[in-house]
């Protein structure tokens, strides 16, 4: 019953303080949309890592063979 009581309080307060609710929810709102802005950059930055990893293992190959070609020509001294 406790938390009915602080319910109800909290109700009639902000009733009676109608700006300091908005103020309040005005906080909140921009509160969450750093926090969205800040997991789609997240996001955004673990996509990018995901197409560079996607190309690494043709760049290795890429590396592996230019290795291979340059230990097996005949050297020109």
């Amino acid at each position: 019953m406790p938390q009915q009581k602080k319910m109800k309080e909290a109700i009639s307060y902000y009733a009676a303080n109608r700006e300091e609710l908005q103020v309040l929810v005005e906080e909140k709102v921009l509160a969450a949309k750093v926090l969205c802005e800040s997991v789609s950059d997240n996001v955004n930055t673990i996509a990018e890592k995901v197409d560079e990893f996607k190309d690494l293992p043709s760049t290795i190959q890429g590396m592996i063979e230019d290795t291979k070609t340059a230990f097996t020509l005949p050297h020109k001294e």
